[in-house]
Formats: C-alpha cells, structure tokens, sequence
C-alpha cells in the first residue's frame, strides 16, 4: 500500500533542455531515475550543448552550432584565447597575460610590441629595459604612475 511517486514526473518523453543542462528519465513508474546531464560541463573540450537532436529526435548533448568568429557579443573584437566554439582567436606574445580583448604586458616578459613610452598598469610604471618589461612601483616613492608631457612618455610623478 506504499505509493511513490515517479521523479520523472512532467519530463517529456523526448527529455529537455535547460541551458547547456541535459534532463531525461530512465525507466517508469516508482522505479524511474531522472537523469541530469551538463553538456557543457568543463572541460568540454567536443564542444557540446543540449539542444534537438534530429538523428534520435530527441533532446540530448550534441556539438554546438555556435558562430565561429572572435567577435564578442557586445561587438568587441576578441583578440586572444578560445572563442565560444573552442577555436582560438590569437594568442598573446610570451609571458603576456590574455585579458579576451587585449594582451596585457607582464613584468619578466620580453617587450615584444610594447609601447616604447612605456605605460602605466595597476598603480605601477611598466617599461622595457634590455628586452624585458620592468615594472617600478610608483608608490614605494611616494609618486603616482602617468604622462609626463616633457619627456612625452610615461614615468613616476609627483600628484598633481
């Protein structure tokens, strides 16, 4: 006289998608397992999202139609590291660090094409010295990070 419900209750036949998340139920009645998928989980190196599959017309992780551009969605160009298909869009000189829309000097890293003027990050002066960038924290001096108009390029400088 003990009913159970089936926890497969309201999911179609077909399974269903919520985002990349894959649900389907396997078996009926009392003896039924819900099945929760992420198609898209990490690493996700083939890929996939849950979306219609039409060779087992079903729901289900298939590969992911997706735009392969390394346009973002707010219209910026991505410059460096993998697109939402899993292509990459450039990469970044050595020791530079991918922020998706620009590479970002690190100190230790060869110059590469950075700016001869050199450039302020963070509070600190980064410059290239010898073929490498050199970062000086203004602040240790008393001095902020910004352009020196006279020198036309960027320094540490007393705040204005």
């Amino acid at each position: 006289g003990n009913c159970k419900a089936s926890p497969c209750k309201g999911i179609a036949a077909t399974g269903e998608c919520d985002g990349d998340i894959y649900i389907s139920c396997d078996g009926e009645g009392a003896a039924a397992k819900k099945i929760v998928k992420d198609c898209a989980a990490p690493p996700n190196l083939n890929n996939l999202t849950c979306d219609w599959d039409s060779t087992k017309n079903a729901y289900g992780c298939v590969k992911n139609q997706c735009a392969n551009t390394c346009i973002l969605d707010n219209g910026d160009k991505q410059v460096c590291g993998p697109n939402p298909c899993g292509n990459t869009c450039g990469s970044c000189p050595a020791g530079w660090k991918c922020d998706v829309t620009k590479c970002t000097p690190q100190e230790g890293a060869a110059c590469g094409n950075f700016p001869p003027q050199g450039q302020c990050q963070d509070g600190k002066l980064l410059t290239c010295v010898t073929g490498k960038i050199v970062g000086i924290n203004c602040a240790e001096y008393q001095m902020v990070c910004g352009w020196v108009s006279a020198e036309n390029k960027y320094d540490c400088k007393f705040q204005e």
